[in-house]
């Protein structure tokens, strides 16, 4: 197995990342249509190789999205993928044992930390080159596996077991829905120590302030997602438990930085400025060969040579002009639309909309649709 174990990262993915949008109205529907140049929703279509890293791909969304990696993110799987791995139910609390989650820390998830500069371990932008090129040296093949301080394996299991051996017994308190069902009495009487192995995720989530669910970035994309078409198998925990458990005893024979992982979702969440808000849903269409891309709708023999050769992603097809930094999140974005352009309303306030249009040219923004293809 080497250090790093097998890695199975073959194959071009179609990913589509949409912007979610907090539902908006007829009104805010027409602005982002009028003046965002939205046809259905703000999206990306992009094909990359499967090597490629969530890290990697951060970068990728920062650029087609219209962000300058001011602010910081996360990745996370559904919730009920989450739940399935760590033994909980189908409810929308992480309600699975605590050490099956500790199981999985450099594997699939991060240990919770309070070094937040850490998840910028390649922010080494110097001025020696534009930030359009830096940023295009972070997405672009060959990729690391490599990741920040805590996030290998040795790391991260020293994190976990460290936790473990620190914390026999935990003082657990309910979680939001088990609070809706206690009186005031029932809930002091819940907070008290219990041994680790009997304390549910949900239990304790409030301690930690980045929660359970930050994935790894170091993971590549072909091995963290399967085809939208696929359904996850019924037995996911089992295979997920089992996984880890040859990954540990490996461990204790070899030294193992990258362990190769098992598909587990179709769909990831991005998160990116927990001020702003934002939130792009990733869901992987399909993973094909070379040879089988070529017939994916809407693609060139050309971007199959950029990715599978050059190991470059590709912007195939985008819906709506990018967004902006600093903002105010999708709400933000529809005030600035209609502050700068909507002059029906008879509310038009012309400081107002050169102030704001003035942030978003620094921002980046022009308001001119790129070619695909030129995005990235």
């Amino acid at each position: 197995m080497g250090n790093r174990m097998k890695q199975n990262t073959t194959g071009i993915l179609h990913l589509v990342l949409t912007l979610y949008l907090h539902y908006p109205d007829e009104k805010e529907q027409e602005l982002l249509h009028r003046y965002g140049k939205v046809r259905n929703t703000i999206s990306r279509d992009i094909l990359v190789p499967g090597e490629m890293t969530l890290h990697a791909l951060h970068y990728c969304i920062q650029i087609l999205f219209g962000f300058q990696n001011s602010h910081l993110h996360s990745f996370r799987l559904p919730g009920q993928v989450f739940n399935t791995m760590t033994g909980g139910s189908g409810g929308p609390e992480h309600d699975g044992l605590l050490t099956n989650w500790l199981n999985l820390v450099g594997i699939y998830f991060r240990f919770p930390g309070e070094n937040l500069e850490d998840r910028y371990w390649d922010d080494d932008f110097d001025g020696s080159q534009t930030p359009r090129a830096w940023f295009r040296s972070k997405y672009r093949g060959p990729y690391s596996q490599l990741g920040s301080i805590g996030e290998d394996y040795p790391d991260a299991r020293e994190n976990a077991q460290g936790f473990e051996n620190s914390n026999p017994l935990i003082l657990r308190s309910p979680s939001f829905s088990q609070r809706q069902t206690m009186s005031e009495e029932q809930r002091e009487a819940y907070r008290v120590p219990v041994p680790l192995k009997e304390v549910q995720i949900r239990e304790i989530e409030s301690m930690f302030a980045d929660g359970f669910t930050e994935l790894i970035e170091r993971l590549p994309l072909a091995q963290l997602l399967f085809p939208a078409e696929k359904k996850a198998p019924s037995d996911l925990e089992k295979r997920v438990r089992e996984l880890a458990a040859k990954i540990h005893a490996a461990a204790e024979h070899r030294h193992v930085v990258a362990p190769a992982v098992l598909p587990v979702t179709d769909t990831l969440l991005y998160s990116y400025d927990y001020g702003d808000g934002w939130t792009i849903l990733i869901q992987c269409k399909d993973i094909c060969s070379r040879e089988d891309a070529v017939s994916l709708p809407g693609v060139l023999p050309e971007d199959i040579e950029q990715v599978a050769e050059k190991m470059r992603p590709v912007c195939i097809a985008s819906d709506g002009l990018p967004v902006m930094d600093d903002i105010g999140g999708d709400m933000g974005y529809l005030h600035f639309l209609e502050t700068v352009f909507d002059r029906s309303s008879g509310k038009y306030d012309g400081r107002e909309a050169a102030d704001l249009l003035a942030f978003a040219h620094r921002a980046g923004w022009t308001g001119q649709m790129k070619d695909p293809r030129k995005i990235l």
